[in-house]
């Protein structure tokens, strides 16, 4: 059931995505000169999978936290939902053991 919700939430600033296998960080949504329809801008976690750092044909859209970090994609290209458990430990490491893995979720839980 919660994983339809989140399918189905719109995208906003801030959510954690997922395209492509890539993770990433969706920064902007709305309008992007010269194109039709909605974009999201993504600052991705990988610093050189983007193509600029917001800043597109003069106009500032978003900061990226790196030069190539950022780009802009469809909504529809992308994944929503991700918790932020999962998001720490695809960025930070996955533990071996079942029981320690729960310990430390339940300690980023209480935070």
């Amino acid at each position: 059931m919660l994983e339809n919700v989140l399918k189905h939430k719109t995208p906003s600033i801030g959510d954690r995505i997922e395209c492509s296998g890539h993770l990433g960080t969706i920064k902007y949504v709305g309008p992007v000169d010269g194109y039709s329809s909605t974009w999201l801008g993504i600052d991705w976690d990988d610093s050189e999978r983007g193509k600029h750092d917001g800043n597109v044909n003069g106009k500032r859209y978003f900061t990226a936290s790196h030069p190539k970090s950022g780009s802009f994609v469809r909504p529809e290209k992308v994944q929503l939902g991700q918790t932020t458990i999962s998001a720490i430990t695809s960025r930070y490491g996955r533990h071996d053991d079942e029981l320690t893995a729960k310990f430390h979720e339940q300690q980023l839980l209480s935070i």
